[in-house]
């Protein structure tokens, strides 16, 4: 067995490994992006067997196979983020083209492929890269270096391919790539697997109680402890104010004094009056936490609404140098939705409870009478 060969034979099992991983993913999630991705992994799997029986059998269908098997993985991959039936074309094109360069021309027709699936995987990595909102996140370091250097490694094969050293090095740095996607993968879904424990945990908690005070201090606990940041509280409205209803390890300058610098106005507050405040933002200094010479004043506010009004606001204290992520903060706008529901569920019920006592009253009255 040639270095080649050996190459080649770990790069499937490399790649044959992610497919079924990514594959598993799209049947218990049904998530679209996943599902292309497995897709764009299973073309690639097969384009690599293609390449290790040209080792065999170097056959110009074979080649040809071999180019429109790689150029169908980067189309799936760039589908998976731009769903456009022209790249469907585009692609359909290439494959053409190649196959019809390829047995008269291998250089020619192997440069049409690398040119164009380089080309998706490079336009791949861009769109992540703006769909992540830059690299907040290991999984989008990995995920985006995966794609963007699969694209310009896609850009050698022409010029290493005829000489087995270099091929079998390309080869080995695909597995790598490979490798590196793969675990940005394995993060990636992992990240999701928080958000989704996070949600349901918030969801759990406040379906305990009725009691707004209790149900809201339970979710806060959770929160706090699950997104790993230090300190977290809630201000609800009452009338035309905003007063403290539940707070979890409440720094020591801000609970000094019987709470004393958690009454009255802040930015945030202020924000929320204004309707500027209409999903989860990472505010880089807080008010209270100023006034009270706190060493870092940063706090992420989460507007706690239902489907007309806004409720008020959850603040959660961050550790020193800690931003959250975009996906982090979605995830907070929608708890923070779960929480408005329920305190506004909450109160709907302390209403009919409060009408019904009095019912009962007025009822023992006039039997009385």
């Amino acid at each position: 067995m040639t270095a080649l060969t050996a190459a080649l034979s770990v790069g499937v099992g490399i790649h044959l490994a992610l497919t079924l991983f990514l594959l598993l993913r799209y049947l218990e999630g049904r998530e679209r992006r996943i599902g292309w991705w497995a897709v764009s992994y299973a073309f690639f799997t097969a384009h690599i067997v293609a390449e290790t029986l040209i080792t065999v059998v170097p056959d110009g269908v074979l080649y040809a196979t071999r180019h429109a098997l790689f150029i169908a993985a980067a189309w799936s991959m760039l589908y998976s983020f731009r769903p456009d039936p022209r790249l469907t074309l585009a692609a359909a094109g290439a494959i053409l083209v190649s196959a019809i360069l390829a047995p008269p021309s291998w250089m020619a027709g192997a440069l049409v492929a690398s040119l164009t699936g380089g080309a998706a995987f490079v336009a791949s990595a861009t769109r992540l890269y703006r769909e992540e909102e830059g690299l907040q996140t290991a999984s989008a370091v990995l995920l985006f270096w995966g794609l963007l250097l699969g694209g310009i490694h896609a850009l050698d094969y022409p010029f290493f391919r005829p000489h087995p050293t270099l091929a079998a090095v390309g080869a080995a740095v695909s597995g790598v790539i490979t490798l590196t996607f793969g675990i940005g993968v394995v993060l990636w879904a992992l990240q999701r697997s928080r958000d989704l424990v996070t949600m349901s945990a918030v969801a759990e908690s406040l379906n305990r109680s009725l009691d707004v005070r209790e149900a809201l201090g339970r979710a806060l606990r959770q929160l706090v402890a699950l997104m790993r940041v230090s300190s977290g509280w809630i201000f609800l409205r009452d009338a035309d104010e905003f007063q403290l209803t539940v707070s979890e390890n409440l720094p020591r300058e801000l609970a000094s004094n019987q709470m004393e610098r958690m009454r009255g106005d802040c930015r945030c507050l202020q924000m929320l009056r204004e309707g500027q405040l209409t999903q989860a933002v990472n505010i880089v200094n807080c008010l209270r936490l100023e006034k009270a010479g706190y060493d870092h004043p940063r706090h992420v506010t989460v507007p706690l609404r239902t489907a007309s009004d806004v409720l008020g606001v959850m603040n959660l204290v961050l550790p020193r140098r800690r931003s959250l992520t975009s996906r982090e903060l979605a995830t907070l706008s929608a708890i923070g939705h779960q929480i408005g529901l329920a305190a506004e569920r909450a109160r709907l019920y302390e209403e009919v409870r409060e009408k019904e006592a009095l019912r009962g009253r007025l009822l023992e009255k006039l039997i009385s009478a």
